[in-house]
């Protein structure tokens, strides 16, 4: 007989997987812009500030539970619809690769108002 992971030990092993593979390299998230120009960038760009193709205003690259964001999109190129994902999806529906969404940013102003905050 087969044994059968627990909940917590396949994420364990999605985790373990996504820092094996560099998720953060496969996955990347899809918002749009003001203008309405869509903007696909890999994971590793969340929280940082780049700028639109089309419109060249400053834009910071979303968060994944955040409103602006329309979907994910895999290495392989299948775009995951963020609702699926947000309903506990925890891998791509054509290639299997694991979904490991990277941990929020705190960015180093937030941690000095936090700091000073705490005082």
């Amino acid at each position: 007989m087969k044994d059968q992971l627990s909940k917590e030990e396949e994420l364990a092993a999605v985790l373990v997987a996504a820092a094996a593979f560099k998720t953060e390299d496969m996955w990347m998230v899809k918002f749009r812009c003001v203008c309405g120009k869509r903007i696909v960038e890999p994971f590793r760009y969340i929280g940082q500030k780049g700028y639109c193709r089309k419109c060249r205003r400053g834009v910071v690259v979303p968060e994944v539970e955040d409103e602006s964001v329309l979907g994910l999109r895999c290495e392989c190129g299948y775009d995951l619809p963020i609702e699926l994902v947000r309903h506990g999806l925890e891998a791509c529906v054509k290639c299997g690769r694991g979904v490991a969404i990277p941990k929020k940013k705190r960015h180093g102003f937030l941690n000095r108002l936090l700091a000073l905050s705490k005082r």
